[in-house]
């Protein structure tokens, strides 16, 4: 899969990583700044994650995530998580983002070991206005998403299901079967679907059934979501990628 962020090999084990497993509960100290001498803008949102990059080829499973507004450069935060869903031999990593409005204006260029460090210090660089970000300009609507992923699990079959969001916020979703039609609700952190949408009723071979009802449960679950260049993961109020897209302008 093809990062935004470069990809930077860790091992825990060998940086001297501590024993996790029986630790109660946890947290990660974590600052970000900038380098540039320019006022953020009045809505500027930090966005922190922890993640496992264990699995080569495949999406990165987010372990904890969360946003704040951005009072200050450095903006010291705690990111807690819960240490027994971690395990020694897999490799973790910070990263970190600023949000204004639905665009990333800063990014981490790199993943930073959440364990070495008391406190993890990352410095963000500005999103460059490339071919890919003139394109897409971090925005969700005007693109045309495809699923690749539902969870961790890569989409298996020669017709994925399709998402398109309208500047209006009515949307049109192909599940891989069935066309549906609706508008997001308003949604105070992120993003939101109805769990109710007009659509056909389609007689649908099982494995294509079972997978759209995957779809559209992710869907009613979908609380936020990440965008990374030409990606989209859609997450839960806990922080847990639902669904992953590829996209394309239209």
């Amino acid at each position: 899969m093809r990062r935004i962020f470069g990809m930077l090999a860790l091992s825990l084990a060998s940086l001297g990583a501590p024993d996790i497993a029986h630790a109660e509960n946890a947290s990660l100290d974590i600052s970000v700044s900038y380098r540039e001498r320019i006022a953020l803008p009045p809505d500027a949102q930090l966005h922190v994650a922890l993640l496992d990059m264990s699995k080569a080829g495949a999406a990165a499973r987010q372990i904890s995530a969360q946003r704040f507004a951005m009072i200050s450069v450095p903006m010291s935060v705690t990111l807690p998580y819960d240490p027994a869903i971690l395990t020694q031999d897999a490799d973790y990593a910070v990263v970190a983002a600023i949000w204004s409005e639905d665009r990333m204006i800063y990014r981490s260029t790199g993943w930073h070991d959440p364990f070495d460090a008391d406190e993890i210090r990352i410095t963000v660089e500005t999103v460059a206005q490339d071919a890919t970000d003139a394109a897409f300009g971090q925005r969700l609507s005007g693109i045309a998403w495809t699923v690749v992923a539902i969870g961790e699990t890569p989409w298996n079959t020669d017709d994925p299901a399709t998402l398109a969001i309208n500047d209006d916020g009515t949307f049109s979703l192909y599940g891989g079967c069935n066309r549906f039609t609706g508008r997001l609700l308003p949604s105070v952190s992120g993003i939101a679907f109805p769990s109710a949408m007009a659509g056909t009723m389609m007689a649908c071979p099982d494995a294509v059934d079972a997978l759209e009802r995957e779809v559209l449960t992710s869907l009613a679950e979908a609380t936020d979501y990440m965008r990374y260049g030409s990606e989209l993961f859609l997450t839960d109020a806990a922080g847990r990628p639902l669904l992953r897209f590829e996209g394309r302008p239209e």
